[in-house]
């Protein structure tokens, strides 16, 4: 017998269709023109399938069951989930689902409900990520390209070409809190970038739910395996209280929950302080986060993403220095310039400072009273304004720096400026040192000192870095410091006067003389009081 090979091409309808053949030694123009001429029955084509597509819903980390009819069933049918952006079959990276393998039917049944269709039952152990899939089919046919090829020597599963996975017999809709995790990065970050830094992470958790926390771990590598609600829940807990699979998933470095219940659907930042050692700082380069719905997770197979890498966020290096220096005069105005590190691309709008006492907690303590150019709420978490100008420098290579000019501070003293990166509303998440500031100048006093008229007196003058040049000036009440005053014959003249001798404790006592210049004191007639 001959055998010839007719192509079908891609057939687009599935069923049972009949085969007609046409002669061309019968045809009536000699061609196969017309279909009185296919009058040869010459078999029968089944393009397997289902005509009938289903919605089925189920719950995130739960088994859900699907339910394909169509005509006829091989056990070694499979189906497999599509992302539902683009179509069944589609080639493209990431249509296939992760976390699911193309699975057989659990069972082969005549269909109760259609007359004459059978019922495949497939089973999905664990859906692990909400949203809207396709459910795609592959018809095993004996003689063709199997669904799924034998796994080679070595491997736990082979791959799977979803080219043969190209009809869609259904949708399945799978509930959840939680459908995407991501970082704050240039590509989606339409208000600005804010990477990860040595002292917090943040991300931006796509919320299908309102009324939830959401609680985010970070880890310093990759798990094991997917990991479970509970596992994030104990990962900086002491490892003797932990069970053996908690002790396999790596410890967290950082572990957060929005501090108030999610009221609108869509993305909503997390932030999560970190606790790196320096030594970690300088031999992470990527974070992996996962994050879940505090209160929906019965299950516990409700963590997002559904994967060993969760979200893999890349860790910059932060400030180029949380050591700063920085010196300044009392009451003159200077600029607080910190320098980032090259690949710490945050946006100037996230970026705020404030100064507090020397060695005080920047968490903890509020700003310095009396503080120009640098206006914070009166507690310690509050958000400070305005946020900082940006300096770009390329003299030596490309270096960024934020700036705040126009900073005054009232008294001398040793301070820290804190710097703050990560808020929520008016509130600062956490606040860090940047440095060190240490301004010069007099201490600015509430007493009042009292004389007698025509009596040479001292004035005791406090201060941090105060030198035996520097002068003291004496005006009226009303006049301002810088003022112009060339009245005589009142309490005091206007000749500014030398120290006559310099304390240990940083402090300077200066003798007005009607001459201009600087006496020792030779007598003590003027006393003070404290307002």
């Amino acid at each position: 017998l001959e055998t010839w090979t007719f192509p079908l091409g891609i057939p687009t309808q599935v069923g049972r269709f009949r085969m007609c053949y046409c002669n061309i030694m019968r045809a009536r123009s000699g061609r196969c023109d017309f279909r009185s001429d296919f009058e040869q029955a010459a078999g029968e084509v089944y393009i397997r399938g289902s005509d009938f597509p289903v919605e089925t819903r189920c719950n995130q980390g739960e088994t859900c069951e699907l339910t394909v009819r169509a005509q006829t069933f091989n056990t070694q049918d499979r189906v497999v989930l599509f992302r539902n952006i683009d179509d069944c079959g589609s080639p493209a990276d990431g249509m296939l689902v992760d976390w699911m393998f193309p699975t057989l039917p659990e069972t082969i049944r005549p269909d109760v409900i259609i007359e004459d269709l059978s019922a495949a039952k497939f089973i999905i152990a664990d859906v692990r990520e909400p949203g809207t899939y396709r459910i795609c089919y592959c018809a095993y046919v004996s003689g063709a390209t199997p669904c799924v090829d034998p796994a080679l020597a070595g491997q736990p599963r082979p791959p799977v070409d979803a080219t043969r996975f190209a009809h869609e017999v259904g949708k399945l809709v799978v509930s959840g809190a939680i459908l995407d995790v991501r970082g704050v990065v240039p590509e989606i970050a339409a208000s600005g970038t804010l990477p990860a830094a040595p002292w917090a992470a943040t991300v931006e958790v796509n919320v299908f739910l309102v009324g939830v926390r959401v609680t985010c771990g970070v880890t310093r590598e990759a798990a094991p395996f997917i990991p479970m609600k509970s596992d994030l829940e104990n990962c900086t807990r002491d490892s003797i209280d932990l069970n053996d699979r908690q002790k396999l998933f790596p410890r967290c470095v950082g572990l957060a929950q929005t501090f108030e219940q999610v009221t609108e659907l869509g993305y909503h930042r997390v932030h999560i302080p970190l606790t790196l050692t320096p030594e970690q700082e300088m031999s992470t380069d990527d974070l992996h986060v996962w994050c879940f719905a505090s209160e929906i997770c019965s299950n516990d197979r409700c963590v997002m993403p559904a994967s060993k890498d969760g979200t893999v966020i890349r860790l910059a290096r932060g400030l180029e220095s949380r050591n700063s220096q920085w010196f300044a005069t009392v009451s003159t105005p200077f600029p607080i310039r910190i320098k980032l590190a090259p690949d710490y691309s945050l946006a100037t709008k996230f970026a705020r400072a404030k100064i507090v006492e020397g060695e005080g907690d920047c968490d903890v303590e509020k700003q310095v009273e009396g503080v120009v150019g640098i206006t914070c709420p009166s507690i310690s978490n509050g958000k400070c304004e305005p946020e900082p100008l940006l300096y770009r420098s390329s003299a030596f290579g490309s270096s960024r720096e934020l700036m705040w000019e126009g900073i005054e501070v009232p008294n001398s003293g040793h301070y820290e400026v804190c710097f703050c990166d990560r808020h929520e509303g008016n509130n600062c998440m956490l606040w860090v040192r940047s440095g060190h500031l240490t301004v010069i100048g007099p201490q600015k006093t509430y007493r009042k000192y009292y004389g007698n008229p025509g009596v040479t007196s001292s004035l005791p003058v406090e201060g941090l870095g105060l030198e035996s040049s520097d002068r003291l000036r004496v005006l009226p009440q009303q006049y301002f410091c810088n003022a112009a005053f060339t009245e005589g014959g009142i309490l005091v003249t206007t000749t500014a006067t030398a120290p006559s001798s310099a304390a240990t404790t940083a402090s300077s006592t200066s003798t007005p003389s009607t001459t201009g210049t600087s006496t020792p004191a030779t007598a003590a007639n003027m006393t003070e009081s404290e307002e």
